[in-house]
């Protein structure tokens, strides 16, 4: 066993165990402050000093785009330097990128520039670090772990937001200070937790390579290994593109809630104190989904039945909002959004693991998330106009729910999970048998 397999392997205890717990922690304090925690401080920062209350809206298009353009060259870090050093330097960013926006925020234009390194430092931290790092030291039963990790982004959307308006109360330089620890903690755990797979954890518990697990059988009865696509190929298959319309269309729908229900709900009827709670349903219901991958494995449920679960709640949810009328349809609605995009979060990256390898998972979650981040930055623009042109919020619920739908039905004939391109097609009925 070479000399850093024995540093991090605990007697009788699977190193990756830790790893979880590690990537919960980093996963919570380097994706919500962005993701949750910043928009609510910048709506009182604008209030506060009397900005242009466009401010709010270009914050979260830098943040989003941020995540759009980086999400590829972390991945690439993050195969060159290892998940440890990945994971020190995104926390070191988010310190840097806090302390700036404490001491140089007066100055909207600087504001709102500063998120662009938020955005980089959510991405290093925790958006891509995460997913990366389970899948690197988890090549079987991987739902559960991903599904724990995971969590932590929703427990972050309920929390979060409720803690920093008890501090804006008090002085809003103590939510950058809240942030600055939080990514400080972070940084803390990646440097004395969080560590590179050994070449050889083979030789720990849960440590063997997926093929060696699960051979497949030939047509003459010989023993042999699943063939992943290389790279280049994964780039040129029909499930690169299911999952990247997928992908856009989960970021697509969770920037639409965000973004705009309350208004479509005040705009319905609906006063801005009851439709204010809906986010909060979102984040729980969302918080649902997650735990529920964490039950595949347990149950053997294949993981493409749980993407469709995933999907389909999606769609009933925003045709729901779409019909909108009393207070129960928007909650049901908001409802079935957040677990359909709970599930999808968590089920996504399993999917593309199962599709093109682990290997191949960090640059080609890097290449979803900026298609999904393109997502996340035009859906409140798209809104917004749609809105204006058709009079209602209603018909935006509406078209990404067709888009949604058509995914759904995209997915029905694609096969997910089975590696196309393999040598027997055998090898993909079985496997997603296996799945």
């Amino acid at each position: 066993m070479s000399a850093s397999a024995r540093t991090i392997k605990k007697k009788g205890v699977f190193y990756g165990y830790y790893i979880v717990a590690a990537m919960w922690i980093t996963y919570f304090m380097m994706s919500c402050p962005g993701a949750y925690g910043a928009g609510v401080v910048t709506s009182n920062v604008i209030l506060d000093n009397g900005w242009n209350q466009g401010i709010s809206g270009a914050v979260t298009s830098v943040f989003h785009l941020s995540l759009a353009l980086t999400a590829i060259p972390i991945s690439i870090v993050v195969k060159k330097l290892g998940v440890h050093m990945t994971g020190v330097l995104g926390a070191a960013v988010g310190v840097a990128a806090f302390t700036a926006l404490m001491f140089l925020g007066a100055n909207p234009i600087i504001y709102t520039v500063l998120f662009a390194l938020v955005g980089l430092a959510s991405n290093m931290g925790g958006v891509i670090l995460a997913p990366v790092t389970i899948n690197s030291w988890f090549d079987r039963n991987r739902s559960l772990p991903m599904s724990i990790v995971m969590t932590s982004g929703s427990i972050g959307g309920f929390i979060l937001p409720l803690v920093i308006q008890r501090l804006i109360v008090i002085n809003v330089e103590y939510c950058w200070i809240l942030f600055i620890t939080m990514c400080l903690i972070a940084l803390a755990v990646d440097a004395l937790i969080v560590r590179n797979r050994p070449e050889d954890k083979g030789e720990v518990k849960d440590g063997l390579e997926w093929n060696s697990l699960h051979p497949i059988s030939d047509a003459d009865g010989e023993k042999t290994q699943i063939q992943y696509p290389s790279l280049k190929k994964c780039y040129h298959t029909r499930q690169f593109y299911v999952l990247a319309m997928q992908f856009f269309g989960n970021r697509t729908l969770t920037a639409a809630i965000s973004s705009y229900v309350i208004l479509y709900a005040v705009q319905r009827g609906i006063s801005t104190a009851d439709a204010a709670v809906f986010i909060t349903i979102y984040s729980i219901v969302g918080l649902a989904g997650r735990l529920f991958v964490g039950t595949l494995d347990k149950f053997h449920i294949r993981h493409k039945l749980a993407n469709m679960a995933g999907l389909l709640s999606m769609v009933a949810g925003l045709l729901t909002l779409w019909i909108g009328g009393s207070y129960m349809i928007f909650m049901i609605g908001v409802a079935l959004c957040g677990f359909g995009f709970g599930l999808s979060t968590v089920i996504f990256p399993i999917l593309v693991t199962d599709c093109f390898g682990a290997k191949n998972f960090g640059l080609m979650y890097g290449t979803y998330n900026t298609i999904a981040s393109i997502g996340g930055f035009s859906a409140p623009m798209a809104v917004f106009a749609i809105a204006q042109a058709t009079g209602s919020y209603s018909y935006s619920y509406l078209v990404i729910g067709l888009l949604i739908g058509v995914c759904t039905l995209l997915s029905v004939s694609t096969p997910i999970g089975s590696i196309q391109g393999n040598t027997d097609d055998d090898q993909g009925r079985q496997r997603s048998a296996i799945l």
